[in-house]
């Protein structure tokens, strides 16, 4: 029994085009996606009250989606949702208006 060589093509080299189905593949699956606009955008911020704090220490706050907000030394607008934290609380402290 001879076995069958189930590829039909061989595969693509560095430096070689793609075949044009591969291409007609590629634009077959980007039309399929939705426009970005669709989907949620990681920096569309919630209408949320913004808290003067003083930062003593620069720190990375991260949130659950795994992304992270970055705050420098000095004096800092930030979500109350963030100058709540226990993380950000050790590292900074609430300015009195």
């Amino acid at each position: 029994m001879t076995a069958k060589n189930e590829r039909s093509k061989p595969p693509a080299v560095a430096g070689q085009s793609p075949s044009k189905d591969a291409v007609d593949a590629a634009k077959t699956a980007a039309a399929a996606k939705p426009p970005a606009e669709d989907a949620p955008s990681k920096r569309k911020k919630r209408s949320e009250e913004l808290v003067s704090m003083t930062v003593n220490q620069p720190f990375k706050l991260q949130h659950d989606d795994g992304t992270f907000t970055e705050y420098d030394v000095g004096i800092q607008d930030m979500p109350e949702s963030h100058a709540g934290h226990w993380y950000t609380q050790h590292h900074a402290e609430r300015n009195e208006d």
